[in-house]
């Protein structure tokens, strides 16, 4: 019985170091053109300002921001060329 743990820990072991995988060449960053969105809290005033703060992995703020108008009574915006 001791024979078998030891066989299957040890396929077990080597499936588990032959599946890893550092190859990171192929993942490429995500680029957006465009924000749309919709402002939550009125007045929506047209040409009111938006301010967008971008954020790194941690969600803290990496100090540059983007700013837009309010197009509409909706509150909807548009940020292009990000």
């Amino acid at each position: 019985m001791k024979k078998v743990i030891k066989l299957t820990s040890l396929i077990f072991l080597i499936a588990l170091i032959t599946s890893c995988n550092d190859d990171n060449s192929d993942i490429t960053p995500l680029k957006k053109e465009k924000i749309t969105g919709f402002a939550q809290k009125g007045p929506f005033n047209n040409g009111a300002s938006v301010l967008i703060s971008e954020l790194n992995s941690d969600f803290v703020q990496t100090g540059k921001n983007i700013t837009s108008t309010i197009e509409n009574n909706q509150g909807q915006y548009e940020i292009d060329n990000i």
